[in-house]
């Protein structure tokens, strides 16, 4: 079962990941790429993990999509 609520619930959870590993990088001092990237992996699975736990369903569609959806909003906030 679909459900468009779960996608947007699943976006902020995947996006708060995203932003504590952003902080975390920031709070290190970290200035190589490379940790950059892995900071955004890290994060991105993170959310993406509690989202899946948190569903009330079983159901890999809404995560996926909210994934996408957070990696087509950055792309589109950095250009």
């Amino acid at each position: 079962m679909f459900s468009l609520s779960w996608v947007l619930g699943s976006y902020f959870l995947i996006c708060g990941g995203v932003c504590a590993a952003a902080a975390g990088y920031a709070a290190v001092g970290a200035r190589e790429p490379g940790a950059g990237y892995a900071a955004f992996f890290v994060g991105a699975a993170l959310g993406g993990f509690l989202s899946g736990r948190a569903s009330p369903h079983r159901s890999y569609l809404e995560p996926a999509l909210a994934a996408a959806l957070v990696v087509a909003s950055l792309m589109a906030f950095i250009y």
